[in-house]
């Protein structure tokens, strides 16, 4: 019932899932169109082989997207939220303004999408110097989508400027030093990760602590809250019951004492198949049975559709005389001991019949047609207020009496 955990909270180093890079596109696109179509494409410029690559880096995109989700949606592989970094080049195209310092916090940005970047050091322009001049970056959040492309050249040899080209807070020493200077991106952005980790965490009401380890905030995660948990449903019923001194019985559906079966085949000719006496007896002795002829049993002829045995648990409570108003016609008792404990203070009501004219009020415990055990009813109903308050969504507590 617990969930599988690896030994100190670790994990697979990765995830199954692979994604298919563009040669895979390529390759497909090859079996796909007769070679008489597509070589001539490869060994002419221009010749429309790029639009193919183009659609298969499409797909290698996609493919690295639906890996990521793959794999960020399980705990065990979801990775934590890593800001992208980079390089990035400033220049000017004249020295008029003189020596200028672009401080370390300006920020930089992609003209396509707004993916904004912050520099980490200061970039000094002596007075004569034009550039370009290198500084590190690193973006402003985390996320896959701040990896971001440098200059590309196209097999046409078309050079394709990076996405970093626009300096959205210049920020200079003196101020407005320069308004000139630019900015380019030569190389790629990376390392920048979603934090799938974290969410998941949001989702269960888990966030990580400053400075906590991943692979222990990992385990946090993957830990389900011991309010929904099998030992918590165990220890909230005990602890009502305890009060009561009552013991309970906990069953989940695939247990053979709530097995059912329609129309089940008899090998006894003549035989029930509810008979669990005699050999071969296929069935267990707890099976569904129309007009079964055993005495009752809570644990028999329970129905439930299709949704809720598949989500569904079972409290079964011992039935024991607590605080009884109801009375039975013909009852044995005598005394008024025979109606009331004087050790544990269990009680059932006194019959109205036959009782001495004699007797003490005090001694003559209140009963009524149609009562019932009202404590066990409390501890019954409290049970399945607090299962409804802690179980998962989707699963059915049910809360039944042992019968006689």
């Amino acid at each position: 019932m617990a969930i599988p955990v690896f030994p100190g909270g670790g994990s697979p180093d990765t995830c199954d899932a692979t994604p298919n890079d563009q040669d895979h596109f390529l390759d497909v696109i090859d079996k796909v169109f007769p070679p008489e179509y597509v070589e001539p494409m490869k060994v002419r410029t221009n010749a429309g082989y790029e639009n193919f690559q183009s659609a298969a880096k499409v797909g290698e995109r996609l493919s690295l997207a639906v890996n990521r989700t793959e794999c960020g949606a399980l705990a065990i592989y979801a990775p934590v939220g890593v800001r992208a970094s980079g390089l990035v080049e400033f220049s000017r195209p004249t020295f008029g303004a003189g020596a200028v310092t672009v401080k370390a916090g300006t920020i930089v940005t992609t003209s396509s999408g707004g993916r904004d970047f912050i520099t980490q050091q200061d970039v000094v322009f002596g007075g004569a110097a034009l550039g370009p001049l290198s500084v590190a970056i690193e973006a402003i959040a985390e996320g896959y989508e701040w990896n971001v492309p440098g200059e590309i050249t196209t097999p046409a040899g078309e050079v394709l400027e990076g996405s970093i080209d626009t300096t959205k807070s210049l920020i200079m020493d003196p101020p407005f030093g320069d308004p000139t200077i630019i900015v380019k991106q030569k190389v790629d952005t990376t390392g920048g990760v979603s934090p799938m980790l974290e969410g998941l965490g949001k989702d269960r009401g888990v966030t990580r602590k400053p400075n906590e380890a991943v692979e222990a905030f990992r385990f946090r995660v993957r830990t389900l809250p011991d309010t929904v948990s099998p030992g918590a449903i165990l220890r909230a019923v005990s602890a009502i019951l305890d009060d009561y001194g009552l013991t309970f019985k906990a069953i989940e559906t695939f247990e053979l004492s709530l097995q059912t079966v329609y129309d089940g085949p008899s090998p006894n000719a003549g035989t029930p198949t509810f008979t669990p006496t005699l050999p071969p007896a296929p069935y267990d002795s707890n099976l569904f049975a129309y007009d079964d002829p055993r005495p009752e049993d809570p644990l028999t002829n329970i129905y439930f559709d299709l949704s809720e045995v598949r989500g569904a648990f079972y409290i079964v409570i011992q039935r024991l005389t607590l605080f009884d108003v109801g009375m039975a016609y013909d009852d044995p008792g005598i005394t008024p001991a025979d109606f009331k404990d004087p050790t544990t203070g269990r009680q059932r009501g006194t019959s109205a019949y036959d009782i001495p004219i004699t007797a003490d009020p005090a001694l003559v415990y209140p009963a009524a047609y149609d009562g019932f055990d009202v404590r066990t009813a409390t501890a019954a109903t409290s049970i399945q207020e607090t299962l409804d308050e802690i179980k998962a969504m989707g699963v059915k507590a049910v809360v039944l009496l042992q019968r006689l």
